[in-house]
């Protein structure tokens, strides 16, 4: 529970914060957002792919969701699992970005899902 009144932020900015949520608090984190933000406000969302070369690499908890060795969890997610987690408010931008990441030579597949939200 954000500790603000509903109605209060022209913009609310979520990056990589949902992916480190599991199921429930994913979904009551995004009904906080859409609660706070005023009518009109955007909302920004960018979390993880499952384009993404680590997606799918570690101990899975749940569906799309793995815990690696650092012991870090993470979501990575498809742009209709995102539009669904905003249900409540139309997207009007919704896009997986994608570049390489060069680590010691070679090219590793890097993705995000990015949306926005008006409420």
């Amino acid at each position: 529970n954000l500790p603000f009144t509903s109605d209060r932020f022209d913009a609310v900015i979520a990056v990589h914060l949902f992916s480190h949520l599991d199921n429930n608090d994913r979904l009551s984190a995004a009904a906080e957002a859409i609660r706070v933000l005023k009518t009109g406000g955007i909302l920004y969302f960018s979390g993880f792919s499952v384009l993404d070369f680590r997606a799918g690499k570690g101990f899975s908890i749940e569906e799309g969701t793995v815990k690696r060795g650092s012991g870090i969890c993470t979501q990575y997610f498809t742009e209709q699992e995102t539009q669904q987690l905003f249900c409540n408010v139309p997207v009007t931008t919704i896009t997986t970005a994608r570049w390489p990441l060069r680590v010691r030579g070679h090219d590793f597949p890097r993705a995000e899902v990015q949306a926005t939200f008006i409420k």
